[in-house]
């Protein structure tokens, strides 16, 4: 034996951070929940303000809104953005791309605001019942921003799995 040749230790080896697994599956989970999230609020919406449309929006009603239609279809864009924002954050996450981590900042705080302008702000200028039971989305979506915009921000998994 030669006293020379260096010892090699055979222990347990790191395997690399890469890859959609450990707590990275969490926020991929969350696009798929925000996703959804995002569809039943476009679908809520709608049949919230299907059976007054023809008051609100008819001139000679009584209860004629000026610039609630507008404002509908607005909001209404805004939410089919988010649907399409998130489905390709889903699709970039999947194939590893670069872009995926400012998609899903960018996205999260959408959602945040989407949720905020959809359940509060819109009711509000318009004189709608605001139902605040709403307020647990809009606090979910935020403590979700909280915890999960510094681990995409700092994380090496996440650095590791998106760099194409």
């Amino acid at each position: 034996m030669d006293v020379n040749t260096p010892a090699v230790l055979t222990g347990p080896q790191k395997t690399p951070l890469q890859g959609i697994r450990g707590w990275l599956i969490l926020p991929m989970l969350g696009l798929f929940y925000m996703l959804y999230q995002t569809i039943i609020m476009m679908y809520l919406d709608i049949l919230q303000v299907k059976s007054a449309w023809h008051l609100v929006t008819n001139e000679q009603s009584d209860f004629y809104v000026d610039g609630f239609s507008n404002a509908f279809y607005m909001l209404q864009m805004a939410q089919g953005i988010l649907i399409v924002l998130l489905a390709w954050n889903v699709i970039a996450a999947f194939k590893g791309l670069k872009i995926a981590k400012p998609l899903f900042i960018i996205s999260m705080l959408f959602y945040t605001v989407m949720v905020v302008v959809s359940r509060f702000v819109f009711p509000n200028i318009f004189g709608i019942e605001i139902e605040y039971s709403y307020i647990i989305n809009v606090v979910n979506s935020c403590f979700y921003c909280f915890i999960w915009i510094p681990y995409v921000l700092m994380s090496d998994r996440v650095k590791q799995t998106f760099i194409h």
